[in-house]
């Protein structure tokens, strides 16, 4: 698993608020963005959020099935005006991630 992040803008407000709300917030736009009820958040989809709302680009490698998709469309729940550029390998996996995020 690779993880890099780089400085950029972030939320208005997260620096005025604590870590601990940072993280609530953070986990509740996860588990909002998951289609399972009881989804439990996984520590490096926390931590890659948690650098894209704090001004972070952020480059998250992880095998099929982790989650990734998640950290963006969580993304997207904490700033509906965001810009957010996605690369994926295949046209099918891009139109889904669209679908998810863009509601057509």
């Amino acid at each position: 698993m690779l993880f890099r992040s780089i400085p950029t803008s972030h939320l208005a407000d997260w620096d005025e608020i604590s870590l601990d709300k940072r993280r609530q917030r953070v986990v509740a736009a996860l588990r909002g963005a998951s289609t399972s009820r009881d989804y439990e958040p996984k520590p490096k989809q926390i931590e890659a959020l948690m650098c894209l709302a704090s001004g972070q680009h952020v480059f998250l490698r992880a095998p099929t099935g982790y989650g990734k998709s998640l950290v963006v469309s969580g993304y997207a729940q904490l700033d509906p005006n965001a810009l957010l550029i996605v690369i994926v390998p295949t046209d099918p996996l891009g139109r889904d991630q669209v679908s998810i995020v863009v509601p057509l």
